[in-house]
């Protein structure tokens, strides 16, 4: 019975340690959206990674020249953002929060639109 008492104490030891050592990394996607109609704006997407390093990618404005809602770019960036969380996603990275804010423009039809992605992934 001492024996297994033992053997029960060291195994319940090691699974503490071994969750103790697993730590996480987190990833950040942050996507800037602009909605200014006269230039049609210059909306971008920034990748930060657990390392620190960053990567930029070109996103469209949400407006067009002509003043009116260019879906084409809204279509084409919901896209690159999807393409991109997939990615992660299959490499193991988890969706663990999102967070948007807007920001409207002293004048009509403009401002930002701010999305954060938060991804996290378990280490050994």
């Amino acid at each position: 019975m001492k024996l297994l008492k033992f053997v029960l104490l060291v195994l319940s030891l090691g699974l503490c340690f071994q969750a103790q050592a697993q730590s996480k990394q987190v990833m950040i996607i942050t996507t800037i959206e602009y909605s200014e109609f006269l230039s049609g704006g210059n909306s971008r997407m920034f990748i930060t990674f657990p390392d620190g390093n960053q990567q930029e990618v070109e996103m469209r404005g949400l407006f067009a020249i002509s003043g009116f809602i260019n879906e084409k770019n809204i279509k084409r960036n919901d896209k690159i953002v999807v393409d991109k969380i997939n990615e992660y996603l299959n490499q193991g990275w988890e969706l663990a929060h999102v967070s948007s804010a807007i920001r409207d423009g002293q004048q009509a039809q403009q401002g930002i639109i701010f999305t954060r992605y938060i991804l996290s992934k378990k280490t050994n």
